[in-house]
């Protein structure tokens, strides 16, 4: 007979990943709960069991359901919706994960924008229909500055159809984005996938009086913990319990992602140090590229590694490793994608990338038996990796032990 494992904190981590990171996360959660006394970890499991952790394979199926609500809204027609990412001055490193899954995802690859919003408004081309596509809204003032901005280069920009589409977001900023919708009169839709209110709110996850006193002793854990005043709460006393696979919310309660000298943090508040400099970034560019044509017939022989590389990853395809492996930034890797999707070597079909008949057939034509080989003699011709390997993050479930500063 056949039993599924039993997890020690699997209350906690169904709704996080799969059996696999169920089993690493029990190791990682229970040496992260043994740096608190025993009375103290009952509440931090009681506030673990209401946590949102997002990681890449998560955040591929959200924008899925994410965008069907908003089809449902909108409509099937979205030849006139303009999707664009949060303005780099406004968005974190994850905001460029989370548009390029949504990209990816759901085929709304002609309609995207690849962060030229500012200079899409300052060219008077003013959309129909926005659709700012984001990861998390916490107390609501990133996207309130934002369009704020966008109002301020091109007024008639509040005469559009606007959307704001969220994998999760608070009930406060919600609400901050109800009192700017109204305060401004503009046509304004939020749509998300997931919603959390303030941790110790009132009868949300302990009774009313029974929140107040969890409160105290929370707050007493974060001060022997040394976790600074303005974080214990969140930005803003938000009181958020989400964290995605690389970064946390500053408006997540703090004590899962402070870390000190003598205190290792749950959760990552920063993505790993990783070296992406434009410099080191156009350096593996140039290793990589102006070698021998070998399967497709371009001049930029990265572009046939990256082919390959795509066709063998596409069923579960990162856009996180793609980027360390090739070198490159989320936008230019979105490009790539578009252009060899234009160019017809691949389709992109249901979030898979699949090689086209065309692709299909040049790999006959040089006698290579499957795309394993043609990854082979890409290897054995040039000498160099496939894979750029000098900077790609840890795994996360097999060598994660907690974060330190």
């Amino acid at each position: 007979m056949f039993f599924k494992p039993r997890y020690k904190f699997g209350e906690i981590t169904k709704r996080w990943g799969d059996a696999n990171f169920k089993k690493e996360f029990d190791t990682i959660l229970d040496n992260w709960l043994k740096q608190f006394n025993e009375e103290d970890t009952p509440v931090l499991l009681e506030l673990l069991k209401n946590f949102y952790y997002y990681t890449e394979t998560a955040i591929n199926q959200k924008v899925v359901e994410l965008h069907e609500k908003f089809i449902t809204v909108n409509g099937e027609d979205i030849s006139n919706v303009l999707f664009a990412k949060m303005p780099k001055e406004y968005g974190v490193a994850n905001s460029d994960i989370i548009f390029s899954s949504y990209w990816f995802n759901n085929n709304v690859k002609g309609f995207s924008s690849n962060d030229v919003i500012r200079e899409y408004l300052e060219n008077d081309a003013i959309p129909t229909v926005l659709a700012i596509v984001d990861d998390y809204m916490g107390s609501g003032d990133t996207i309130i500055k934002a369009l704020s901005k966008m109002f301020s280069i091109a007024p008639e920009l509040q005469n559009s159809k606007l959307y704001v589409l969220m994998v999760h977001t608070t009930i406060t900023g919600l609400q901050m984005i109800e009192e700017f919708k109204t305060k401004l009169g503009i046509d304004l839709t939020t749509i998300y996938v997931d919603s959390t209110d303030k941790a110790f709110k009132d009868d949300y996850i302990f009774p009313r009086i029974e929140a107040r006193l969890k409160k105290e002793q929370y707050e007493l854990i974060c001060a022997g913990k040394n976790v600074s005043s303005n974080a214990i709460l969140g930005y803003k006393d938000i009181q958020s319990l989400v964290s995605f696979e690389k970064t946390t919310p500053n408006d997540t309660l703090g004590l899962f992602w402070h870390s000190a000298e003598n205190f290792v943090s749950l959760f990552r508040k920063n993505s790993s140090p990783r070296n992406t400099s434009i410099s080191m970034l156009k350096g593996v560019a140039r290793k990589n590229a102006h070698r021998s044509v070998v399967l497709f017939d371009i001049t930029d022989n990265q572009y046939n590694r990256f082919i390959v590389y795509c066709i063998l990853n596409g069923n579960d395809f990162s856009f996180e490793k793609a980027c360390a492996d090739f070198g490159i930034t989320m936008d230019l890797l979105q490009k790539r994608l578009e252009y060899i999707s234009e160019k017809r070597y691949i389709k992109i079909e249901d979030g898979k990338i699949l090689p086209t008949s065309e692709t299909q057939e040049k790999l006959i034509k040089k006698r290579l038996k499957g795309w394993e080989n043609a990854e082979r003699s890409l290897l054995s011709e040039h000498k160099i990796p496939l894979v750029e390997t000098s900077y790609i993050p840890r795994n996360f479930g097999k060598s994660f032990s907690g974060y330190k500063k």
